[in-house]
């Protein structure tokens, strides 16, 4: 979300029309500096049948939102897409966080289903910058590329890392 208060969650397949869901959010979720959440459950039931997705892939969100800002100076970023990437797509370059013009040093790793990309910074980032963000050269399994992604955040005054560790609330 816009506050960074809310996770999605997109299934790989579409969900049965009238069914109920338990959903399990374990301890392995983390918070935007990689402290981890407790566990939580909840459920839901779903509503009518909806068509399924055939569109070229797209960023449908990501763990630091567009013009955030007092992001923490040891944050990885996560990228969230519409369809597995490709793994011959995804290499150094495909995202480049930069800062006036400088890229970050970091290493890219992709989700064991490849729907989430995380660049994750070699060393903190710098305190009080202002970080652009690009994706382009990302393609899914078909080889459609994904529509190019940019945005902006902004990291705390601090430059310390964030360790405190998230909550459900």
């Amino acid at each position: 979300s816009a506050d960074g208060l809310t996770l999605s969650h997109e299934p790989d397949e579409s969900l049965l029309p009238n069914t109920p869901y338990r959903v399990e959010a374990v301890t392995s979720i983390q918070d935007i500096a990689g402290n981890l959440a407790n566990q939580t459950i909840f459920s839901f039931t779903t509503g009518a049948d909806a068509a399924a997705d055939n569109e070229a892939p797209t960023v449908i969100g990501s763990s630091l939102v567009d013009g955030v800002t007092d992001v923490p100076v040891n944050t990885p970023l996560h990228l969230f897409f519409s369809e597995q990437m490709n793994d011959q797509c995804i290499s150094d370059g495909t995202v480049v966080i930069s800062a006036a013009g400088v890229p970050v040093a970091g290493a890219i790793s992709a989700s064991a289903d490849r729907r989430t990309i995380t660049f994750t910074p070699d060393e903190l980032l710098a305190a009080a910058t202002v970080y652009q963000v690009d994706v382009v050269g990302l393609c899914d399994l078909a080889d459609n590329p994904v529509t190019p992604f940019n945005s902006t955040f902004t990291t705390s005054a601090l430059s310390t890392a964030d360790t405190t560790r998230p909550s459900v609330v």
